[in-house]
């Protein structure tokens, strides 16, 4: 008795080709293990091949088809194909997860260089601020002199 098997379908998938970084995880997560093979359980339930040979008969050509076999083979490629899939998922959405870094870290950077340059410029306020306040206080040092002076 064959089992008919439900082809796969590749298009479960799809993938925008944008470059936004706006994509959940959870979702593709969730994708990637949806797609997980079948379990060793039901491989191993199929029997390998089976040789039924005889040194007194020859292997013609109309040879009937072990139908173990032949199910073993289908889920082999079944299991194949789910693993192609799964392999591509992975490899998609760590292409996007690198650029997504990438973008991060260039944002990063950015913010480090503008942290840098407002130090810098609060140093230099801070420092313009230190010599206006001693300005004014040898100003208030020279008022309060002449006024001791004046009396």
């Amino acid at each position: 008795m064959l089992l008919k098997q439900e082809p796969i379908e590749y298009n479960d998938f799809n993938f925008n080709t944008d470059d936004d970084f706006n994509f959940d995880i959870e979702e593709e997560i969730n994708k990637i293990m949806a797609m997980t093979p079948m379990s060793a359980s039901s491989v191993s339930a199929c029997s390998p091949v089976e040789t039924t040979t005889s040194n007194s008969t020859p292997i013609e050509p109309e040879t009937k088809i072990n139908l173990d076999t032949v199910s073993h083979v289908k889920n082999l490629m079944i299991d194949n194909s789910r693993t192609m899939g799964l392999y591509s998922t992975l490899k998609t959405t760590y292409l996007k997860l690198c650029k997504e870094f990438n973008y991060l870290l260039q944002k990063f950077n950015d913010n480090e260089k503008i942290k840098m340059e407002l130090i810098q410029e609060n140093e230099e306020l801070k420092k313009l601020v230190a010599d206006l306040l001693k300005e004014r206080e040898t100003e208030n040092t020279v008022l309060k002199k002449k006024r001791r002076h004046e009396c």
